[in-house]
């Protein structure tokens, strides 16, 4: 997050005027970014491997949205940012609650029937994963969406193409743990009730998904009033 918002600092005031002469490049660099770290996530089955490879997929398409150097570019970059950090808290705190030792409930096999173990957990990781593949009602739907419009904007339809490619391709492998969750047998994964401080960052992150998913317009007034700091001359 403070690596995107840095370069944002310095991107617009000092290349944004130069575009065209690196746009090609940059066009590529993005797109096999968001295609890699789609298909490298593609069969991992330890989860945290998983979003790992799937946090490059995610960083191609902001940084995608850079190449747009408009204001819908910069709103959607500052919006996409916002969600993405609720998501990544929420993913990696839900797999640290379920992980054991010798790590077991980092592996998707794992999660099996989780959901007639624990359903509170069972129902955060559908808000969660599903947040993170970009469908709606939760907040990761809009998040891409506004990046594939500014891209759109800028006739960058290409990008945009590929955004959605990628996005598609990585529905596979974010509902993995819900499928294991909802439609596997139990596993042997002892599932205990999280302590009052995961459960917390757990509530409070899949609530702001939601809430930012049904209205985004709360979000939208935020990063618009966040654009102008970045536009600055």
């Amino acid at each position: 997050l403070s690596a995107f918002i840095a370069f944002m600092r310095i991107f617009y005031p000092a290349f944004a005027k130069f575009l065209s002469s690196w746009e090609i490049p940059f066009e590529i660099f993005a797109a096999v970014t968001m295609v890699a770290g789609s298909l490298m996530a593609l069969n991992q089955k330890n989860l945290k491997r998983m979003l790992a490879y799937s946090s490059i997929a995610h960083s191609g398409i902001l940084l995608s949205a850079f190449l747009t150097a408009s204001v819908s570019g910069t709103f959607s970059i500052i919006f996409y940012l916002s969600v993405y950090v609720f998501m990544n808290i929420a993913a990696f705190a839900l797999i640290s609650t379920l992980t054991g030792k010798g790590y077991i409930g980092e592996n998707v096999e794992d999660w099996g029937g989780l959901f007639l173990k624990n359903p509170p957990l069972a129902t955060i990781g559908i808000v969660v994963f599903l947040s993170l593949a970009g469908i709606p009602p939760f907040a990761g739907f809009f998040a891409k969406f506004y990046v594939i419009l500014a891209l759109v904007r800028a006739d960058h339809t290409i990008l945009a193409l590929i955004a959605v490619l990628s996005s598609l391709i990585s529905l596979y492998f974010y509902l993995k743990p819900v499928v294991f969750s909802f439609m596997r047998e139990e596993s042997d994964l002892e599932v205990g009730m999280p302590s009052f401080e995961d459960l917390g960052v757990l509530i409070l992150s899949s609530a702001v998904l939601i809430i930012f998913g049904i209205l985004p317009s709360l979000l939208v007034r935020i990063s618009i009033f966040s654009v102008a700091s970045f536009l600055k001359t």
